[in-house]
């Protein structure tokens, strides 16, 4: 079996989505970054996959906090206004 990702949504934090690697590929599913061409599969020592999987996550993570810290700061601003 072959899993197309996006790692927007997957998962959050770099941790995460490499857990979810790890157990899909351990059940010999082939993973498969489609923005990036990347495969992971079982046993398969790619350390290249694994560099572009742990730095798209990192981005991810990055985007995920950035808007999570931009909603909390507007929510401050909505009490502030009253709304």
């Amino acid at each position: 079996m072959t899993l197309g990702v996006c790692l927007h949504g997957l998962a959050d934090q770099v941790v995460g989505l490499s857990q979810i690697v790890d157990e899909l590929t351990a059940k010999n599913v082939i993973v498969e970054f489609m923005a990036a061409g990347t495969q992971l599969r079982a046993r398969a020592k790619d350390p290249f996959a694994k560099f572009q999987l742990n730095n798209g996550a990192s981005f991810a993570q990055l985007e995920s906090s950035i808007s999570k810290e931009r909603q909390a700061q507007g929510f401050k601003a909505a009490v502030v206004r009253g709304v």
